[in-house]
């Protein structure tokens, strides 16, 4: 694919505040020989989302509009990410401000390791009216994809990144999800999925990419007041529950592949063991799956394991092709 970045805009009714995204966007400072356009997905709007899109659009970029019927950012984002020009994408929600040198950087950061799949940066709050955060704010921040995703600059330690600002390989997103569609799709009601970039992050872990954290990509992420209440936070912390037992799988799968033989001999041993002597449903729910990573392929019945280990022995494909 040609050298440079798209932008993916995804946005359902988001017009209040897409003005201040579009004019972050608007002035990028890039270097001359870096290209990039701007891709806005409509994602089943009524608010007529488009024609403020047209009317705000300054930037002397390529603009491209498209329209996703069907409700949900992952459907939506697929749509953007198949009709993208260049070799790498950045996700900017539509309440996302990114920094002025915030593509150059990401450009920068990319070309520089082949081994990265994924790259992310620090988010900040900026609150509607300048209210001041709640005070349990801090202790639920990540959910609300503010703050900082490491503790250092380099590859990431934790097993994700968030969707705001992600920077990543166009060829590398079509190709993996061409042959494995996302398995959180059955579990969320209306098909809306949420966690759709933790699911991306643990993918590419699985076939040998490395993610990696900056914290001089910077943006600004709107919060608007209505998002600053308990009722929001619940709908939040339920989404999660809803995309834990699909996660869960990745995150052990990824534990037991990625240790040695002789601790994966030692998980046979001691997992039998303690799922009989645990106490509660998610205790035995996790040593259940340590046991059947431990032995897949094997004909158990749980399809979502065998596509993940499927995955992971297709990473010569990925990293090599």
């Amino acid at each position: 694919m040609e050298k440079g970045i798209s932008v993916i805009i995804c946005s359902h009714n988001g017009g209040s505040y897409l003005k201040e995204t579009l004019s972050f966007l608007n002035n990028q400072v890039v270097p001359s020989n870096l290209k990039w356009e701007l891709i806005f997905v409509d994602n089943a709007s009524t608010d007529n989302i488009g024609q403020l899109v047209k009317e705000e659009w300054k930037a002397e970029v390529p603009l491209c509009i498209l329209i996703e019927q069907t409700k949900g950012k992952y459907y939506a984002l697929q749509k953007g990410i198949q009709a993208a020009k260049y070799c790498y994408f950045v996700i900017c929600d539509d309440d996302n401000f990114l920094q002025p040198d915030y593509l150059a950087i990401a450009f920068e950061i990319m070309e520089s390791d082949e081994q990265i799949g994924a790259l992310g940066g620090l988010s900040l709050p900026a609150i509607e009216g300048q209210s001041p955060l709640p005070s349990w704010f801090d202790r639920v921040k990540e959910h609300y994809a503010i703050g900082q995703q490491n503790p250092f600059n380099g590859i990431v330690q934790a097993k994700h990144l968030w969707g705001a600002g992600l920077c990543s390989r166009t060829k590398l997103y079509n190709d993996l999800y061409a042959h494995y569609p996302s398995l959180l799709i059955d579990r969320h009601l209306d098909a809306k999925l949420i966690a759709e970039d933790t699911e991306y992050c643990l993918r590419l872990q699985l076939i040998g990419y490395t993610l990696y954290y900056s914290d001089q990509l910077l943006l600004y992420h709107y919060l608007p007041s209505n998002r600053l209440n308990n009722d929001y936070l619940k709908r939040l912390m339920y989404n999660r529950d809803v995309s834990f037992p699909v996660l869960e799988k990745y995150y052990i799968f990824l534990k037991v592949y990625q240790s040695s033989l002789l601790n994966r001999f030692r998980l046979f041993i001691i997992s039998p063991l303690r799922y009989l002597l645990s106490l509660n449903k998610k205790g035995r729910r996790r040593q259940l799956i340590i046991l059947k990573c431990l032995l897949l392929p094997l004909s158990f019945k749980d399809q979502e394991l065998h596509i993940i280990h499927e995955i992971y022995h297709s990473r010569c494909r990925f990293l090599y092709n």
